[in-house]
C-alpha cells in the first residue's frame, strides 16, 4: 500500500522485519556522516522505506525520540521518496550525544538530506 499525500507515513513506508534491516545490511551502500551512518539498496516495491536503528547510546528515551520523529520528518518531506525504489536506513551515531537536542536535530538533518541527495542523482 501506498501512502498517500506527502505529510503520511503509513505502515507500508517502514522497515519493519528482521529481515529487511539484515538485507540492508549486506551488499549496500554505505554513507558515512559526522553524526550518522546511512544505509541505502534498491528494493523491489514501486515506493521507498525508511528505517531506524537508534541504540541506546544516542542517549535517553526523549532524545532518541526526537532524532526518530526528525528522520520521519525528512523522510515524508523529500519529494522522489515515490519515485525511487530505495530501502534506506539511519543509524545515529553516539556522537550526536554530545550536542544538545537542537544541534542533534540540526546536524542529523543536514546528514539525512545530503545522504539523500546523493540517491536522488
Amino acid at each position: 500500500m501506498i501512502s498517500t499525500g506527502t505529510g503520511s507515513f503509513s505502515k507500508s513506508d517502514r522497515l519493519l522485519s528482521a529481515s529487511d534491516f539484515s538485507r540492508l545490511r549486506k551488499g549496500s551502500r554505505v554513507q558515512k556522516f559526522p553524526h550518522s551512518l546511512i544505509i541505502s539498496q534498491s528494493n523491489h516495491l514501486s515506493f521507498s522505506r525508511l528505517g531506524l536503528a537508534v541504540s541506546k547510546k544516542t542517549g535517553n528515551a526523549v532524545r532518541r525520540n526526537i532524532l526518530k520523529r526528525t528522520c520521519r520528518e525528512i523522510f515524508r518531506l523529500w519529494q522522489p521518496r515515490h519515485e525511487l525504489t530505495v530501502d534506506i536506513m539511519v543509524i545515529p551515531s553516539p556522537a550526536i550525544k554530545k550536542l544538545n537536542h537542537e544541534e542533534s536535530s540540526r546536524a542529523l538533518r543536514h546528514e539525512f538530506n545530503l545522504a539523500l541527495l546523493n540517491l536522488a542523482k
